[in-house]
């Protein structure tokens, strides 16, 4: 079996974007910071949610124009919860 990074061509407003999914490690990073934030931090999961996205390879100034809907997709795509957008 042969396994490659996989990327995710991504359109926000006419421009193209190539993403990597995260590695394995970077989630589990991710994971532990969210949850150590409680339930009213809502700011500071979703700067979280922006860092992540960034090392992935959608710039910050990019994610912080879009529309909190937009960046839960692609959350969920880049970690395989919702894959129809393959």
């Amino acid at each position: 079996m042969k396994l490659e990074a996989s990327k995710i061509t991504l359109e926000w407003e006419g421009t193209e974007y190539k993403l990597r999914r995260p590695k394995v490690k970077e989630s589990m990073l991710f994971t532990k910071a969210v949850s150590k934030l409680s339930d009213d931090k809502i700011v500071e999961k979703i700067e979280l949610a922006i860092e992540q996205l960034d090392k992935c390879g959608l710039p910050r100034e990019v994610t912080e124009e879009m529309e909190m809907t937009h960046l839960t997709a692609i959350q969920n795509l880049l970690n395989g919860v919702d894959t129809a957008g393959k």
